[in-house]
């Protein structure tokens, strides 16, 4: 009997360190800003300002409006003088889906592949049946996917955002109830092309931004949004100096595997491999032409270096294994 007892505690440590492993694998990633966050385009709806946006007002049914909010919950904007809304002046009405949508043409901005979009908002519907949630598409616009169930990224993070648990009715995961003060969202896509190719497009993706109600009128304010913006994320050009001609290249960056640094004119002395945690993962594979070349298989993510070079300096700086 007691043997039997210690097997069936046994069994119970294991499936709470396994359910424990699952809930903490669905909680969200932090916004990983990497070497610093660049700002790319944004629409504030002031001044004419979002040439990204896709906004058919004359479609039947849309009720998302560029103005001065003027209801009785929603009634300022995050900032002077407009707002996105689902109606400046009167309730949404049961029944409704409507949509805007941005197509933004990355192909211009410095770090292609690691981007952030960010926007305020605020939100009065009815919990569970009701609300607001974004989609994404990578075929100027043919097939739409929720971001939070999109898999076409090497990883997402988010901030603020919905999770796949929060859902309404059918089942679709988004913003519902009530968002009473102004929240700041960010969802951060970080794809390191190649690897999602073709799905990842050459030029435009799509941000679509749906509102959903139910068959029962509320007279609820429905959602308000604000200064939305995209940035791209600096995750290196293969350059870290810690004073002038005192540097290192690493490349490729990002890698498939192989990784080469080299010093730029004063020699590598020792280099160690540090995990995003900040343990070490190895030193130096191997030195031709003072290029230390790194190639164990590691798991992919983000990794730091730190190189000591001859004269004593120290440069530090960080690499992407695909």
């Amino acid at each position: 009997m007691r043997l039997n007892n210690e097997k069936k505690h046994e069994n119970m440590k294991k499936l709470l360190i396994i359910a424990l492993i699952l809930s903490v694998r669905l909680l969200p990633a932090q916004i990983d800003p990497y070497l610093g966050e660049i700002p790319y385009t944004n629409c504030s709806f002031d001044a004419g300002d979002c040439e990204h946006l896709i906004l058919d007002t004359a479609a039947p049914g849309n009720i998302w409006r560029i103005g001065a909010p003027q209801k009785l919950v929603f009634n300022a904007p995050h900032s002077e003088p407009n707002v996105l809304i689902t109606d400046t002046v009167n309730a949404y009405p049961a029944g409704n889906h409507s949509y805007f949508d941005l197509a933004v043409d990355f192909n211009a901005i410095p770090f292609y592949g690691n981007i952030i979009m960010s926007f305020y908002h605020k939100l009065n519907t009815d919990s569970l049946t009701e609300g607001g949630y974004v989609e994404v598409s990578y075929d100027k616009g043919m097939s739409w996917v929720n971001v939070v169930n999109d898999v076409d990224y090497f990883d997402f993070n988010t901030e603020n955002c919905y999770t796949q648990t929060d859902t309404i009715s059918g089942g679709i995961p988004a913003f519902t109830g009530n968002i009473n003060e102004w929240t700041w969202v960010r969802l951060q896509w970080i794809y390191y092309i190649p690897i999602k190719e073709p799905k990842w497009p050459t030029d435009t993706i799509m941000f679509r931004f749906n509102f959903v109600s139910d068959d029962i009128e509320t007279a609820r304010d429905g959602w308000m949004i604000d200064d939305i913006s995209f940035s791209c994320v600096n995750v290196g050009t293969g350059f870290s100096e810690t004073e002038k001609n005192q540097s290192v290249i690493v490349f490729p960056n990002p890698s498939s595997g192989v990784v080469n640094f080299k010093s730029h004119d004063i020699k590598i002395k020792h280099l160690e491999i540090l995990n995003s945690n900040g343990l070490p993962v190895s030193s130096y594979k191997y030195i031709l032409n003072n290029i230390f070349i790194f190639e164990e298989e590691i798991s992919p993510g983000a990794y730091f270096y730190k190189a000591e070079l001859e004269n004593r300096k120290i440069v530090e700086g960080k690499f992407i294994i695909k």
